[in-house]
């Protein structure tokens, strides 16, 4: 893609074989390990997102 910038932790291959889980490490990248806070905020965004949905239509309904 004419990327040179190795800057980038994804560029540095030695940081991606040591984050990418072990098992699957034989060229297919599955799952990346993110500490547990990042999952559990992106499912409170959601759900955050889905309650103000919900109240905007029940307020339009009224």
């Amino acid at each position: 893609l004419g990327e040179d910038y190795t800057g980038a932790p994804a560029q540095d291959e030695e940081f991606v074989l040591m984050h990418a889980d072990n098992i699957q490490a034989t060229g297919f990248l599955e799952h990346i390990k993110l500490p547990h806070y990042v999952d559990f905020q992106a499912e409170l965004e959601l759900v955050r997102k889905l309650r103000r949905e919900a109240f905007a239509l029940a307020e339009a309904a009224e």
